[in-house]
């Protein structure tokens, strides 16, 4: 039928992603885990220089263990429900309390690393002919011209005027909206800074969705949260599928909570119960469409393009409700399988477009007290489509609900 055209086969037909497929194959790879650079540059000071590979750094103005102060430790994670940094040494400290470990005079884009600037000569530029001129390069470019000399760096760097070039760069390379998600995470951030950040949370997003093949218990180790698909009954389908895998898994805990539970749960409802020994709680999903839904979908002439925006924003709707219970029962990872493809039977093009929707969403919501996800495919087709959804929306990041009209408008010219 019309709905089971996959959407990952309608974005390799896209112009655009065809010449993506092998910078997805080098974003595949660097994803794996969030560098200490990288968290660094996402959620550190906005004052603070750049991270050094070795991702050392000295603590200071500790109150309860001054003792500590001075000591050089190393970025490990990042706690987005503290905001806090795990440093080495079973340490978690607030951004304030670290700087990074270089030395005063070679901390690189730091105040301290060019004081010596304001008393040297600007180069071959005046300060406002190197800034006009940097309103026609691109990033690399301007990083290149920076460096002909220290006054050039302090023009393009510090001065105050560099804060609206820098904005304008930021726009310019990854739109409007851009500037206001990136200071959730790094409040007061201007000039280099805010663009760095920029760059290094879209990174970070790649690592905070994980798809990985195999069956959804296989591929719980180190999430707080399963969901589990169930009707709204709670008795359709026990025994099959993810679900019939999990229930086995989890035992008779969860059969005692499901049983205090009011029969039928609500359309799209998200029921948190007792996860046993495979993990702190499973989430009982609701999967089943909505009652409108599945009249629209029996009427005998119903519009393809309309059943097809329906059942996007159905799926969408029990993701965003999926991450909202996760988020309030104070948790940070989740496991789930493909929602919605198995007895459900929606084409997986669709569903991926609205996982990947509500993960994206939610990462904008809260850029520094992310939901790491880990979707668990048992079909390798699952696993494609979801990947190529996500890598497709890194590369329009801030870009918000445009990333996916522009997909919805792709499946109707392709059914056109």
């Amino acid at each position: 039928s019309l709905l089971d055209r996959s959407a990952s086969s309608v974005l390799q037909r896209r112009p655009e992603f065809v010449g993506r497929m092998a910078a997805n194959e080098r974003i595949g790879r660097a994803k794996v885990r969030a560098s200490a650079r990288m968290l660094w540059e996402c959620y550190a000071l906005a004052d603070e220089a750049v991270l050094r590979k070795s991702g050392e750094v000295f603590l200071r103005g500790l109150q309860s263990r001054p003792e500590l102060n001075g000591t050089v430790r190393t970025v490990q994670h990042w706690d987005g429900r503290s905001g806090r940094f795990e440093v080495s040494g079973a340490l978690r400290t607030r951004p304030a309390n670290l700087r990074a470990a270089w030395p005063a005079a070679d901390a690189p884009g730091s105040a301290a690393g060019l004081a010596g600037a304001l008393e040297d000569h600007f180069g071959p530029l005046p300060p406002d002919i190197a800034l006009s001129l940097a309103r026609y390069l691109r990033v690399r470019e301007v990083a290149a011209f920076a460096s002909i000399s220290r006054g050039c760096r302090h023009a393009l760097w510090l001065q105050p005027e560099a804060s609206a070039l820098w904005r304008m760069m930021l726009e310019r390379r990854f739109g409007d909206d851009c500037a206001e998600v990136v200071r959730r995470a790094r409040p007061s951030a201007e000039g280099p800074v805010l663009y760095r950040a920029a760059r290094a949370l879209r990174q970070l997003w790649l690592g905070c969705v994980e798809v990985v093949r195999g069956g959804i218990v296989e591929q719980v180790d180190g999430c707080e949260v399963v969901a589990c698909p169930v009707a709204r009954h709670l008795a359709m389908m026990v025994n099959v599928g993810a679900q019939g895998a999990i229930r086995q898994a989890v035992g008779t805990e969860l059969e005692r909570d499901l049983e205090q539970l009011p029969v039928p749960i609500e359309e799209l409802s998200i029921h948190l119960v007792s996860g046993g020994a495979l993990c702190a709680r499973v989430a009982l999903a609701a999967t089943e469409p909505p009652l409108a839904l599945v009249a629209a979908m029996r009427r005998p002439h119903a519009e393809v393009e309309q059943l097809v925006e329906g059942i996007v924003d159905y799926v969408t709707a029990l993701h965003r409700n999926l991450l909202n219970a996760v988020r309030e029962a104070g948790f940070r990872s989740l496991a789930m399988p493909t929602l919605c493809t198995g007895g459900i039977g929606l084409p997986i093009g669709l569903v991926a477009i609205a996982v990947v929707r509500a993960c994206h969403e939610d990462f904008l919501r809260h850029p520094s007290d992310f939901i790491r996800v880990r979707v668990a495919c048992y079909d390798v087709s699952h696993a494609v489509a979801l990947k190529q959804m996500r890598d497709e929306v890194y590369y329009e990041f801030y870009q918000g609900p445009a990333v996916y009209q522009s997909l919805m408008q792709a499946l109707s010219a392709d059914r056109a």
